[in-house]
């Protein structure tokens, strides 16, 4: 018999196996670097060792060095940027500012014209905040629901 996937739906993640999941994207990600790094030092050790065979005029190999080190640079900087993601209080916070943002253009705007996208017209009217049921087909008036203005005209 398998889980069921309902409940390993319900069932929180410990943060054990949350914390091993981002330290085996932490080695992973390390570990590409270091390929990365690898790569870069013997490739353009390479074309170091053909411009010194070739002569040793102008340092062409430099270019390379310098434009794919660009790259190597941004890709180190990417190792420290890695922050986890958002966390679900600052996913909440913007959630309660956009919230709060539809509800002030929703007073804000005359009535008879639409309120702010993803306002209801009801909740526009009475200022409530109350999400309607899901799949109640009610759905905040969108750019079709604008009168044409004189930019409209051709």
């Amino acid at each position: 018999m398998g889980k069921n996937s309902d409940d390993s739906a319900r069932v929180p993640r410990s943060y054990d196996d949350e914390l091993r999941d981002r330290a085996l994207k932490r080695l992973k990600a390390k570990g590409e670097f270091r390929e990365h790094l690898t790569s870069y030092v013997v490739v353009n050790g390479f074309l170091v060792a053909i411009w010194a065979m070739t002569g040793r005029g102008y340092f062409w190999p430099i270019w390379p060095i310098l434009g794919w080190g660009v790259g190597i640079a941004f890709h180190a900087l990417s190792l420290r940027w890695d922050d986890g993601g958002p966390t679900a209080a600052q996913v909440e916070a913007q959630a309660e500012r956009l919230r709060a943002r539809d509800q002030r253009l929703a007073v804000a705007s005359p009535p008879g014209q639409p309120a702010a996208p993803g306002v209801l017209a009801d909740q526009a009217s009475h200022g409530s905040g109350v999400d309607p049921a899901p799949g109640s087909g009610a759905a905040g008036p969108g750019p079709w629901d604008l009168t044409p203005g004189p930019q409209d005209a051709r």
